[in-house]
């Protein structure tokens, strides 16, 4: 199999493709590097493609490919440990098909993942964890703000005077004039860790944010409006299918080492075949 790995010409970016790259060549697959900025259309002899990061670069070249009945990769952070792991999705945004493959719990205990026990809660606050014009543009919705306003206030009608308005911390510091205020709802504390906000959170809701996975790790029910596998445990509180969620998830981000050793990519080509089979 032949790659093209598109990526920012940046130090962290390149570290990462070098090490699916020499993972990749010890299965008897290339991969090549290509900037982002060096993007012309689909390479003709390229067997697939990937991109690292949230940006409408990925959305552009990816689904390119896809249109092209080529199989696409994409990384991003981890879902937890996010300066350790970096998760990999085969021909979709998440790894739906972790799915496909019996896993068991071993590579989640070694992750260091805690699970709390699911709580009752009611009557707290219903936080909603916003939107950033990033994530917007890679699934071509439009304005975030925009978004953001209209979830709030439906959800200000459902639950008056309990709803928390939580923008993604580092997007209100660079977009501080996208983050105000919205009618009805709280505006938290930008400096409040997310942990100590869901000790008095009865729900999370979020389009796709990360802070999903965090919340329902801390115990907390959410409703994900958008893609993201924990969007799969909308409309229940079951701890086993929590835990069974997670477990999946852990064999969807893998460190640099297990790139590098190619181990990852092992497990990745497993999961090529089970999605075309």
């Amino acid at each position: 199999m032949k790659l093209a790995f598109y990526a920012p010409d940046g130090a962290g970016d390149k570290v990462l493709v070098a090490a699916v790259m020499a993972g990749a060549q010890r299965h008897g697959d290339c991969v090549i590097y290509v900037p982002t900025y060096g993007y012309e259309g689909v390479l003709a002899d390229a067997d697939a493609a990937a991109c690292y990061g949230v940006r409408a670069s990925s959305r552009i070249i990816l689904d390119a490919y896809r249109r092209a009945g080529k199989r696409t990769f994409f990384f991003d952070k981890g879902y937890w440990g996010r300066g350790t792991y970096t998760r990999v999705a085969v021909d979709a945004w998440h790894t739906h098909g972790s799915w496909l493959r019996d896993r068991d719990h071993a590579r989640l205990r070694t992750t260091g993942q805690e699970l709390k026990p699911m709580r009752e809660c009611a009557g707290q606050n219903v936080i909603y964890a916003g939107t950033t014009q990033t994530w917007c543009d890679l699934y071509d919705l439009g304005p975030a703000r925009q978004l953001d306003e209209v979830i709030v206030k439906l959800l200000v009608a459902q639950h008056p005077g309990r709803v928390v308005y939580r923008p993604r911390p580092a997007y209100a510091r660079k977009h501080p004039e996208l983050c105000g205020p919205i009618e009805g709802a709280l505006l938290s504390d930008p400096a409040q860790p997310l942990a100590e906000a869901l000790e008095h959170c009865e729900l999370l809701v979020t389009l796709g944010s990360n802070s999903a996975v965090e919340a329902r790790a801390a115990g907390v029910e959410t409703l994900v409006l958008g893609d993201n596998p924990i969007q799969r445990l909308n409309g229940g509180r079951d701890q086993a299918a929590r835990d069974d969620l997670f477990r999946r998830l852990a064999y969807c981000q893998w460190t640099l080492d297990e790139y590098l050793s190619g181990e990852a990519w092992a497990d990745l080509k497993e999961t090529m075949d089970r999605i075309a089979a």
